[in-house]
């Protein structure tokens, strides 16, 4: 459970950063719709983590132990993983044609990817595709989402592309 404690710490630290993240990438220039979207994502990715973390240790202060615990919270999980994918999907057709040139089109594909890979082992570990349900698919889908929120905060931290300060 402690693991699950320190992934939660993780994301939010990565939530508080996001400001500054924008901050340091932007260089003083107007925020772009490019940064506002990468901003968006990694917010969604960061505190979709988080709460898909911390929702163990909620149900193990209701006292769900072993299996039911696992199962409530993939439960719990699935949701989140499901609307970062679709949120992904959307969003990226409210960008610009020029904006979505700038986007990293295996990553996007790999974001959409994995968050609907991960909304799957959310439903398989539920009901018990892989026997009893367990602390795997819900620990390996938080990572992806820090994974997808780090991705976001380092392509802000680059600034590119930028417009120029007026």
């Amino acid at each position: 459970m402690d693991s699950f404690g320190v992934l939660t710490e993780f994301a939010v630290a990565m939530a508080g950063f996001s400001g500054i993240a924008i901050a340091i990438g932007n260089r003083g220039g107007e925020i772009d719709d490019l940064t506002r979207w990468r901003n968006s994502n990694l917010l969604m990715f960061t505190l979709g983590a988080a709460f898909g973390a911390v929702q163990p240790m909620l149900f193990d202060s209701f006292g769900l132990s072993g299996s039911e615990l696992w199962f409530a919270s993939s439960l719990g999980f699935l949701p989140i993983c499901l609307l970062c994918q679709i949120r992904l999907f959307v969003s990226v057709q409210r960008l610009s044609v020029d904006d979505r040139n700038h986007l990293s089109p295996v990553l996007w594909y790999l974001g959409l990817f994995g968050c609907g890979t991960a909304a799957l082992a959310q439903l398989a570990n539920a009901f018990d595709f892989w026997g009893d349900s367990f602390a795997g698919p819900i620990f390996a889908g938080v990572l992806w989402l820090l994974f997808l929120s780090t991705s976001q905060f380092v392509r802000i931290l680059s600034g590119l592309p930028r417009r120029p300060a007026v």
